[in-house]
């Protein structure tokens, strides 16, 4: 059962810059955050990060199923490792 959730989070791993940065990017400087900041109980913020991580686990399984690391990732390894396929060869 442990096993089952490493694989539903080991999507994240290969987009980590890139979660980081949506999930507290929005929520910091534009969207909602600042507008709902004090009007939230802790049910509707517990379910607004079920939500996030549902929909960022989901987005990056469907990315990974297509390149082999984020943008992100991608422009961090070209700045000290120089050009790195970003797309995945053919299955």
């Amino acid at each position: 059962m442990a096993k089952d959730r490493i694989v539903l989070l080991d999507a994240l791993r290969g987009l980590a810059i890139l979660g980081i940065l949506l999930c507290n990017i929005p929520l910091v400087f534009g969207g909602r955050g600042p507008v709902l900041y004090g009007k939230l109980d802790r049910p509707a913020l517990a379910a607004i990060v079920v939500v996030t991580w549902i929909v960022q686990i989901l987005a990056s399984r469907w990315w990974l199923k297509r390149f082999s690391m984020g943008p992100l990732e991608w422009v961090w390894r070209l700045a000290y490792r120089g050009p790195t396929p970003l797309r995945r060869g053919p299955a």
